[in-house]
Order: C-alpha cells, then structure tokens, then sequence
C-alpha cells in the first residue's frame, strides 16, 4: 500500500491545492472493504488449541463481498447498456458505426463502466478520467504527436484524493494516483485536475519511480525534481468542464457523513459477512471433522519379524481413517474392530447459510431472498415474480442507475471536449444523448410484449407500433420498401 501521508504531504507542497480532507478517518474504513473485497481479512485467521498447542487455522469462506460488487456492477450497467447520441458526427466518433466502436470502443468502454461500478459497489466510490497518451508541449502549447491517443482510465477509492467538493459532496477537484510497472521498476504518476481563478481546470502530472531497496526514499523530492519529460507537467484545458467523473454509491456514508467519498454496498453489513462466512466455514468443518474412521485393537496388528507394527497400506487417507488402541494384550469381548461414521447436518447448516444470506443481501440493498443457497431446486419463478417479492431490488437499482447516467453524460462530454481542445475537431458538446439500461434482469420482458399484444387486440397500439416496439428491423424493412415503390 502507499504511504498516503507521504502523498497528501506531495499535494501540498506543490502549491496548487492543499488538502483538507482527513483521510486518515476514511482510509481504515476503505481499507476494511477491500480487504472483504479479496476476502483475505483478519477474521479469517484465528488460533485454535488441539489439545497440545494453539495452531493457526484459515476459516472458509464464500467471498460474498466480491459477489455483491460483481451483481450490482451486472444489475446497473453491462455490455447491454445502449447509448443515443441524436447528432450524427458525435455519433460516429463516440459510437462508431456499429454503435459498439468509436471511441468508446476502442477503450473498451462497456466492460471498463461495469468493473468500474463494481469497484464503485465494492469500496464506495470510483473513477473515470479521460487522458492523453504521448501529448507533447513545446514551451507553453500543446503539440500531438503521431502517437498520441484518447484513453480512459479507472480508479479505485484507493487511488482517489478529493481536493474539494461542493454541498451535495460532489467531487470538483481531485488527485489520482496511478501505480504501473516498467520492465521491473514500478512507478506513481500523480494527475491532479484543479481550478484556477477563472474556473478552468488545470492539470497537473507528476511521476515518481518507487526504489524498494530505500527504505528511507524521500518520494516528495523524487516526485518534484524527477526528470517528467515524457509527461505534460502542466496544462490548462481552458474550460470548466472536468476531464474525470466520480462514481458513488446512492447512499450516505454513514461512517462519515461529511465525506465527499461514497459508502459501500457492503459496509454496513461486516458483521452479516461474518455470519455467513461462519455458517459456511461450519459446514465445510462438518464434512471435514465427519470422515469415517476405524477403531481397532492394538493386538490385532500385524506385526514384522522385528515385532514392528506393518501398516496395511502406506497411504495418507489410509492413515486418516484406521487408528489401532489398547494394548498388546489379548482382545477383550467389548474390543475388536469398531467404526465411526458420524451423521452430517447438511440440511439444517444449508438453511442457517440461507438465512445469513437472506439478511446480507436486504443488508446489501438486494432486498430479501437475493441469494439462496439451497439443494432442493423448487419452481422457477419469473421476472415479475421476482420483482413483485424484491421491490427493493428494483427501486435501489433505478436509484444506481440514476447517478451513473450522469457519470457518463460528463464522461462524453469530457471526450467531445478533449478531441476538440487537443485535436481540433469541432463536435457540439451540447449534442442530445441519452441512455438506456439493461432491463431485462429486473424487468420481465415477456409479460411486456403480452401486455402489448392485447393493447393491439384492444386498439390501443397499432400493428406497426407493435412492429416498431420489438421488431424494429422488420420496421426498416417495410419503410425500404415504400421508399423503393415510390
């Protein structure tokens, strides 16, 4: 992890902000996600005594905190978003032909937004920035060379300093931290968006190569007087209109309210990760403390020349399961060979797992029943079954998707604006957009199109409004035609 106190210290010595923030308060909270994020956290780690002495144990786990982010990101945002844009020069720039390439494309933006909503989901808040790779400045103007490209980039809570925000704690100017490798030398780029007098951003690069064999490294000197040739050390966008948006989940971070930083998904429910991860760490230790063994008398072993007991087969589980007691006299009436074969509670262990998970995702804003972990199958139920009983579920992923509808409104406009500044072409940035979201995994699709079907049973719809509705390439079709007989 990065010494943070070390890197607000960079902040404020550069001059162009200081920061207010008490990270210090948030961080132990960022940090305790993530650690249920990879689902590698104290907890899991306890001593237990075997009789002798105290031995370290690792308990099981379901990772569900992993789970959750990965559901959220599925259920908000995913390859089946679909994105408008009205004007067609943005279109074909953003979009692409094929509504799936652009520049967009070439990012990989789909699969980017939805991992960047998991990381959202996962540590309560996130990160996109559009940036230029290989810009070159020739003393105070922006020179694009051959190489130079339009990328966007992710950020974790982890990589994310909030230089200042306004009321409703909204993110206006930022610093992120980006951590690569180069051949075998890692390095921190340090990008700060910051306003002037005038409200226009100004961005500000700073990179630092990190020498592990230091301890001592003094990083606020090498961030400074580090040679930054091959980065823009400083350049004003000459707009008020932010190159980054920051993702956040709906909720009040109740840990700290006055934080600009997001809540996780799964931050008020650390003690209901607990519970299921002990309710499946006593199953698994029900199969494992439950294996069969075999009992029998010492004086029934088989025995060398040498009087050494012969073990009937040198194999590990064999050693696992027969144990010889007694003594070397005769068998008594009541010895002899003598099985344990323990019963397993795997019905009643599954419904406690159930019930932990029942509580962790109306915890999680899933709403009750999200998750189940059962054996017996039961009735398949439908979309509007699902939505009847989990109106939780659809209400806490409409108010989502809200806020990440916004996120990509200012990610466009950073793109339209950033081609125009950098690259000199001349899109309208006031262009109309709009998004549409994936229903179809809280909304039932099929009972839709029944509804409409009696409306045209009824004259409510028209046949070619059905057409249109859920045939639109039938729709093109028709309309070739007529254009073709006229």
């Amino acid at each position: 992890m990065l010494d943070m106190k070390k890197i607000i210290e960079i902040i404020n010595s550069l001059g162009y902000k200081s920061f207010t923030f008490d990270y210090s308060i948030y961080s132990n909270y960022i940090l305790g996600c993530y650690q249920w994020y990879k689902g590698e956290t104290p907890y899991h780690t306890y001593k237990r005594y075997n009789g002798n002495n105290s031995v370290i144990n690792k308990k099981a786990k379901l990772h569900m905190a992993k789970r959750v982010s990965e559901d959220i990101a599925s259920l908000t945002c995913n390859e089946n978003m679909i994105i408008n844009i009205d004007s067609e020069p943005e279109k074909e720039y953003l979009l692409g032909n094929d509504c799936m390439t652009g520049i967009l494309g070439q990012n990989d933006f789909w699969s980017s937004i939805s991992k960047t909503m998991e990381l959202c989901a996962g540590l309560g808040t996130s990160a996109m920035e559009v940036i230029v790779e290989n810009l070159l400045q020739v003393e105070d103007k922006l020179v694009v060379s051959p190489d130079s490209k339009i990328k966007i980039a992710r950020y974790d809570a982890l990589h994310i300093l909030p230089l200042s925000w306004d009321n409703n704690g909204k993110i206006l100017e930022v610093a992120f931290l980006d951590e690569y490798m180069v051949k075998n030398d890692k390095y921190i780029e340090l990008r700060l968006h910051v306003k002037d007098e005038k409200g226009n951003y100004i961005i500000v690069n700073r990179k630092c190569k990190i020498n592990y064999l230091n301890t001592n490294q003094n990083m606020l000197n090498d961030f400074i007087y580090m040679d930054n040739s091959s980065v823009v050390s400083e350049f004003n966008t000459g707009s008020d209109i932010p190159w980054f948006t920051c993702f956040k989940m709906p909720q009040i971070n109740s840990y700290d309210i006055n934080s600009p930083m997001g809540a996780s998904a799964y931050g008020d429910a650390i003690d209901d990760l607990k519970a299921v991860d002990d309710a499946f760490d006593t199953l698994c230790g029900e199969f494992r403390f439950s294996q069969k063994k075999v009992y029998y008398s010492k004086n029934m072993v088989q025995r060398d020349s040498k009087g050494n007991v012969m073990i009937p087969d040198d194999d590990e589980y064999i050693k696992q399961v027969f144990f010889y007691t007694g003594s070397d006299d005769s068998v008594s009436e009541d010895e002899g060979i003598k099985e344990f074969n323990p019963t397993i509670r795997s019905k009643e262990l599954i419904e406690g797992i159930d019930l932990a998970l029942g509580i962790l995702s109306f915890k999680c804003g899933l709403g009750n029943n999200y998750y189940r972990f059962n054996i017996s199958g039961g009735v398949r139920k439908t979309a509007t079954e699902v939505i009847s009983e989990n109106s939780d579920l659809f209400r806490n992923v409409c108010k989502m998707q809200l806020g990440i509808e916004k996120n990509i409104y200012e990610i466009i406009k950073a793109l339209l604006y950033v081609s125009n500044y950098i690259f000199g072409t001349k899109f309208n940035l006031d262009c109309k957009m709009s998004v549409v979201f994936d229903a179809s995994m809280i909304e039932d699709k099929t009972a839709e199109r029944e509804r409409a079907l009696k409306e045209v049973e009824l004259g409510l719809l028209t046949v070619d409004e059905y057409r249109s509705m859920y045939y639109p390439e039938l729709g093109d079709i028709k309309n070739e035609d007529q254009s073709e007989d006229m």
